[in-house]
């Protein structure tokens, strides 16, 4: 193997890797057909998360049945449209079950007709991973981390209000 073959070898190596760990993400709104949505377990959205230290992260934990995560959508891209250009990073997180192929045409659907920008990623855990993990209980459930990686804030099922959410957005874009 020529010099030039094993840095070609350690360039593909370097690329995959990120791509896999989560390191790439997507902040332009998908094409059509396109989400962007990634498969990953519990260390790689830890990876991803850390991956976007220096912008402001909101994720959006979400279930494809869950009706109110839906209605919650469109607020959320606006969010991210409006502030991206600041320093937002939007992470949504479905919590349905990724071992199941059609929760995975659902959710790809979903996030595909609402053209959600950002890191879409469906996590391969099971529910009680998610319960003791992430302290997620109940859905829709957002948490605002600041530039450093920094849990500022969680809004959970009755305590998601949009408009508090953005307010809250705008003051950690500001710091």
């Amino acid at each position: 193997m020529t010099r030039f073959d094993r840095i070609g070898l350690w360039m593909l190596i370097g690329v995959t890797t990120a791509i896999i760990g989560g390191h790439l993400a997507h902040t332009a709104a998908p094409e059509p057909g396109d989400t962007g949505l990634r498969i990953l377990k519990y260390p790689q959205l830890v990876d991803a998360l850390r991956s976007c230290r220096g912008q402001v992260v909101l994720v959006d934990c979400w279930m494809d049945t869950c009706i109110p995560c839906k209605k919650g959508f469109p607020r959320v891209v606006a969010m991210h449209q409006k502030y991206a250009a600041a320093g937002l990073q939007l992470m949504t997180l479905c919590l349905s079950d990724a071992s199941d192929l059609a929760t995975q045409q659902r959710v790809r659907g979903f996030l595909s007709q609402q053209r959600v920008p950002g890191m879409n990623i469906l996590l391969d855990e099971p529910a009680t991973a998610c319960q003791t993990k992430l302290n997620v209980q109940s859905v829709p459930c957002l948490f605002l981390f600041d530039r450093d990686g920094r849990l500022l804030q969680k809004w959970c099922n009755d305590t998601v209000q949009y408009d508090q959410i953005e307010q809250r957005v705008i003051a950690a874009l500001r710091s």
